[in-house]
């Protein structure tokens, strides 16, 4: 009896839950858009990895963390300005 309840109720739960709605968030506004990447000074990234290298050197991290710190650096700067 517990088992054909729980079962009705996840359905149930199921097909009140399903939408046919697509809501399209990605595509802005033109008059909302991002600069293009073009646009901006390269020396910002350029220097934010050089003062990793300068921390990385000077607290002496191992070679696996270190290279962990430069590739989440990078991805963080790609995040940063994939949008434009």
């Amino acid at each position: 009896m517990k088992k054909k309840f729980l079962l009705s109720f996840v359905f149930v739960f199921l097909l009140i839950s399903c939408k046919d709605e697509v809501v399209n968030v990605i595509n802005l506004p033109p008059s909302n858009q991002s600069p293009l990447t073009s646009s901006f000074d390269s020396k910002y990234p350029v220097q934010w990895m050089g003062l990793m290298y300068d921390i990385v050197t000077l607290e002496d991290i191992p070679a696996p963390v270190c290279s962990r710190l430069y590739g989440y650096c990078g991805i963080a700067v790609y995040e940063s300005v994939v949008n434009g």
